[in-house]
């Protein structure tokens, strides 16, 4: 728990960007960190091309890490995700509000068959330490998603989400394009 509070710290000191970064790459690295787990339960994750963005390897490496993990985890079948992505237009009507000045946007998608979850929770699901279960239902202590929610923001982004209990959660991350 004290890693996952120091982690969450360090997104909160808006390092400067790095550069670009290949979400390809991060994703291919995240999966490979997450083998062991995916190979455990019989995981497939379905991987579509990813963007490259301007930001920070470390902390986008994170954002993954936490989503992904967490399709693994909240799940009573085998487990099961697809990633994407796409552009949209800041005037697309879509229901975000994005920190950054930017005509598109890259929205990468994260849906897994996981437990998912009452749409009631989806704005408080962002905060530090809230779980919905219990210790002894699914591991966890509640910060992963509030250090997702930080490192969208570090990039001038937005993350939410949908879900349907009991059949699927969606995670939306919207990043600048330009």
């Amino acid at each position: 728990m004290i890693s996952d509070v120091l982690n969450c710290s360090r997104a909160n000191s808006h390092d400067k960007f790095t550069g670009e970064v290949d979400l390809n790459d991060v994703a291919a690295k995240t999966l490979d960190d997450l083998g062991l787990i995916m190979e455990e339960k019989k995981a497939v994750v379905n991987l579509d091309p990813l963007p490259v963005v301007k930001g920070i390897d470390i902390q986008l490496r994170q954002l993954f890490y936490n989503l992904i993990n967490n399709a693994l985890k909240f799940n009573s079948a085998q487990p099961a995700a697809n990633i994407s992505s796409r552009i949209i237009s800041a005037q697309s009507g879509t229901d975000f509000n994005p920190a950054a000045q930017s005509d598109n946007f890259h929205v990468i998608s994260i849906e897994d068959n996981g437990i998912g979850m009452d749409s009631g929770y989806s704005g408080r699901i962002f905060d530090m330490f809230q779980r919905l279960h219990q210790r002894d239902q699914y591991i966890g202590n509640g910060i992963g998603l509030a250090l997702c929610k930080r490192i969208a923001e570090n990039h001038n982004g937005v993350i939410n989400l949908t879900s349907m209990p009991r059949q699927r959660t969606t995670f939306w991350i919207y990043l600048p394009k330009d």
